[in-house]
């Protein structure tokens, strides 16, 4: 393996382990760029919206819209599949004063990942 392929492996790992580490720190709601991660578990769930208490133990209402997407992994999922208690990183944007979720990334449950 040369220097130069050393490098770009090393690269790519930091950015990995960067990435990773914003989406699974606990805190809650982050602010990235144009729009919040809030990182807990669903408190209720309604047509049009998802509650989370965030990992710090602060709740907070994400509006859902048509244009809202749900995976489980990497699995595509649905607003049907939101549950009371499952854990979940919503990415979104605040859009005339109302946080409305563009993705909504459900936990994968242990159960699934255990073969």
């Amino acid at each position: 393996m040369n220097l130069r392929t050393l490098i770009k492996r090393s690269h790519a790992a930091l950015l990995a382990l960067t990435i990773a580490a914003f989406t699974l720190a606990p805190g809650g709601v982050m602010a990235h760029e144009g729009g919040e991660d809030v990182t807990g578990t669903i408190q209720s769930v309604t047509d049009n919206s998802v509650t989370v208490k965030t990992t710090k133990g602060k709740t907070v209402e994400v509006k859902m819209d048509a244009k809202t997407e749900f995976t489980r992994g990497k699995a595509q999922a649905k607003q049907a599949d939101l549950k009371v208690g499952d854990r979940v990183v919503v990415h979104a944007m605040e859009m005339n004063k109302v946080l409305t979720a563009h993705l909504v990334q459900l936990q994968t449950s242990a159960k699934a990942t255990k073969k």
